[in-house]
């Protein structure tokens, strides 16, 4: 993997995460698709699609719709490390995309419950069984607690989520969730580099006595070392791996877990 392959200019133009969006959830947000567009209509076209019988951009041309691409927000890039014996890496960019606001409180959304803009379905078992919205800070608790896979970079993301948006939520209207938007807007500029820029090749660098792996944030690969890029210094991932799934997650302090490493070596 070259340097060019591993972190490439952002292409506004990229249907990719839009398509994938669909196909996952059956769900179309960033794009603006006319009135007499229905649910069986989709769900013909994403089935179609998945199985590579209908082009995406086919589709929305069909449909004359228009792909929201300019309401993606660039939310870090991860790059794999993998040993040499494995041939593939991957270079992934990470996004957020915030649902249209409800135009009055009667149309709030509320965690587990259904988008007044578009209902996710599962895709038949293809690649999951169940698809629907809920809070940040539930996602991480079923994490926590076994109920789901969380990969680290997919609990990383959520857990700053839950950090810039505060606590949870059982109910919000337009206004509040506005200001909660604006928020999270700002924390993913902060930052030296922002996390709009931020790219991320996670590493082992450390072992805990518990039996937990420490993976440092702060590499961007091998490939951008002398390019000026940068990764996460303050964070890191606690995560053990049973059979290669991520259990026991947690997102700590890397000064705060290394300090306590080093005491435990001493000792």
């Amino acid at each position: 993997m070259s340097s060019q392959e591993a972190i490439y200019p952002l292409n506004r133009t990229d249907s990719s995460p839009i398509q994938a969006m669909i196909g996952d959830t059956g769900t179309a947000p960033l794009i603006d698709l006319p009135l007499s567009e229905n649910v069986s209509k989709r769900e013909t076209a994403r089935r179609k699609i998945h199985q590579n019988n209908l082009k995406f951009t086919d589709w929305i041309q069909d449909m004359h719709g228009e792909l929201d691409t300019s309401g993606l927000i660039p939310f870090t890039r991860w790059i794999t490390k993998t040993p040499t014996y494995i041939p593939k890496r991957f270079s992934t960019q990470m996004y957020i995309y915030m649902l249209p606001l409800p135009k009055s409180n009667a149309g709030c959304l509320q965690p587990a419950q259904e988008s007044p803009v578009s209902i996710p379905t599962h895709d038949g078992g293809l690649e999951h069984t169940a698809a629907h919205f809920d809070s940040v800070a539930n996602w991480l608790n079923h994490a926590r607690s076994g109920d789901i896979v969380l990969y680290p970079p997919q609990f990383f993301l959520l857990s700053l989520l839950e950090l810039a948006l505060g606590d949870g939520y059982t109910s919000y209207d337009a206004s509040q969730a506005g200001k909660q938007r604006e928020c999270l807007l700002r924390f993913v500029e902060s930052g030296t580099p922002p996390w709009t820029e931020k790219v991320i090749s996670p590493a082992q660098i450390a072992k805990l006595k518990d039996g937990r792996t420490v993976m440092g944030l702060d590499k961007p690969g091998a490939e951008l070392n002398k390019s000026g890029r940068r990764g996460e210094m303050d964070r890191v991932i606690l995560v053990d791996f049973q059979k290669g799934v991520p259990r026991r997650l947690e997102v700590a302090q890397r000064k705060a877990v290394l300090k306590e490493q080093r005491v435990n070596m001493k000792l």
